[in-house]
């Protein structure tokens, strides 16, 4: 999971082809940032070529030699509908897949739903490799400013509790199917392991 924070910091530094002593693993690294929202005012009907505009944007940025490419809903509101991240996950990742590109990116969401470890275990399955739920992180920074939350803990230290329960219940769900076997796997219809997903 990337906060905001961490999210631009790490498209700062990997279009940064000077990176510096600090980060040289990340020279010549380029990260692509996709709008993943289309015109409210094309209805629903605008979906379907938004998601296609977003597919063929990964392609080129894949072309282009983008190692990471951020599929973000942060142009959402009221002129613009963010499009739901799975949707635009998994179209991206099975279009890379189908032209034999999707080894060549990380595929990194930004987006307003994720906030419960459910979500966070779908778009790993969906092929995501990083997750920033900006809402999510948003929503804990209001609560804190709010005073609903313990007065003895930070905003980063909030935010530092949430990620690690986030991160546990992955774990748990990825853990919890271990040593069953693939027919009785199979036989559980709507639970999707983290474990399974990528495999």
């Amino acid at each position: 999971m990337l906060t905001r924070g961490e999210l631009e910091a790490f498209v700062a530094m990997s279009n940064d082809n000077a990176a510096g002593p600090l980060h040289p693993s990340m020279r010549g690294w380029t990260t692509a940032l996709l709008d993943a929202t289309w015109p409210a005012a094309d209805g629903a009907a605008g979906l379907q070529p938004a998601l296609a505009r977003l597919c063929q944007a990964a392609s080129a940025a894949a072309d282009d030699g983008a190692a990471f490419v951020v599929l973000s809903d942060r142009e959402a509101g009221p002129e613009r509908v963010a499009i739901p991240p799975l949707a635009a996950l998994g179209a991206v990742h099975h279009h890379l897949v189908g032209l034999q590109k999707r080894s060549r990116v990380g595929l990194i969401v930004d987006a307003a739903e994720p906030r419960e470890v459910h979500h966070f275990c779908c778009l790993l399955g969906y092929g995501a490799d990083a997750v920033c739920p900006s809402l999510a992180l948003e929503a804990l920074s209001a609560l804190k400013a709010d005073g609903r939350t313990l007065p003895k803990d930070s905003g980063e230290e909030i935010v530092a509790k949430y990620i690690k329960a986030i991160n546990a219940g992955v774990l748990k769900v990825r853990e919890g199917f271990r040593g069953i076997g693939r027919e009785k796997r199979e036989r559980r219809r709507g639970v999707t392991t983290a474990a399974a997903k990528k495999n």
